[in-house]
């Protein structure tokens, strides 16, 4: 069964659990030509094969997407944690959507920053790691910036960067 995360509020950002009802904005930034090239798979999303991604994502505790929004509930992206590790206390960090109204301002670099503080206060991780194609130059700053360092390369141009989170029991 998967586990109730509240909404983490922090520098007026608000990490909420994505929900039905964000399932249509979602679909549309997915399938926004400038972050489809981004991902592994840069083909248009369907909205039966969105809908059904959802389905098997509400199903597991091993995955949470937060919608990245302030207090009056705009939009500003999503960010996944994922394939959590809930014994060794990791998981993979990605899935960054920016809506498009919205990019170039810094939410998402701020929003990486507090996702690190969910993914240590409220999950009790120790261990993030990602995965970003070697040209995303923005993205690899937005994680440099947050703490992320270079660990590895994978096939096809796919950069792996990690980061030690600070341990979680200390106050």
């Amino acid at each position: 069964m998967k586990r109730t995360i509240n909404s983490y509020y922090k520098d007026n950002l608000v990490l909420r659990l994505l929900n039905e009802d964000d399932l249509g904005i979602t679909l549309l930034w997915r399938n926004y030509e400038a972050h489809r090239r981004w991902f592994v798979s840069t083909e248009i999303i369907s909205t039966k094969t969105h809908f059904d991604w959802f389905y098997r994502y509400s199903q597991s505790d091993e995955d949470f997407i937060f919608i990245i929004c302030n207090q009056h509930g705009t939009r500003y992206g999503q960010l996944s944690i994922y394939e959590i590790d809930w014994m060794n206390k990791c998981a993979i960090f990605g899935r960054f959507l920016v809506n498009p109204d919205f990019a170039g301002l810094g939410i998402m670099k701020k929003a990486c920053r507090v996702a690190l503080l969910l993914s240590s206060e409220v999950l009790k991780l120790n261990k993030l790691t990602l995965e970003v194609k070697t040209n995303n130059k923005n993205a690899i700053h937005i994680y440099q910036s947050n703490g992320f360092s270079l660990s590895g390369f994978a096939e096809n141009e796919i950069q792996i960067m990690q980061i030690a989170l600070p341990p979680n029991d200390v106050k």
